[in-house]
């Protein structure tokens, strides 16, 4: 049995914290990656071979490398280019949805405030982009 391998880039410590906790209502058995950093998350997706999140969840307004640059560097890369990205953010801007979809996202997420928001709109993620028979998307090789 596969485990379910989860990568939340996000500069505010609260949301990171809502995510979490979120997660582990909704299955304890899943591994989260929580990253404060952009640019550490996009080293780490570049040189860490045993990383492969199932899904990575992004958000857009961060200090020094935005989302959109994050997830646009996801999708050059051949281990992760597959790996199905969704926008989690405050921003409704309809500009944002759009440019993020022209640069690959599989989702966009606005961001709930309370934790049992946080649980039901990842629940719903959770089982849109996730099946039983769990498959791996990034390329291993």
């Amino acid at each position: 049995m596969n485990t379910t391998t989860l990568l939340f880039i996000d500069d505010d410590e609260d949301d990171l914290g809502f995510f979490y906790q979120a997660i582990k209502e909704i299955d304890r058995s899943i591994h989260c990656f929580l990253h404060r950093d952009s640019e550490s998350a996009m080293q780490l997706l570049d040189q860490d071979m045993a990383l492969c999140p199932d899904l990575i969840f992004l958000d857009l307004n961060m200090p020094r490398l935005s989302g959109k640059h994050c997830l646009s560097m996801i999708k050059k890369m051949a281990r992760h280019k597959n790996t199905p990205v969704i926008i989690c953010t405050t921003s409704d801007s309809e500009k944002d949805m759009n440019d993020t979809w022209e640069l690959g996202a599989a989702c966009y997420l606005t961001k709930p405030l309370t934790v049992a928001n946080w649980k039901d709109e990842l629940s719903e993620v959770l089982s849109s982009f996730l099946h039983e028979n769990h498959m791996r998307f990034c390329d291993v090789r």
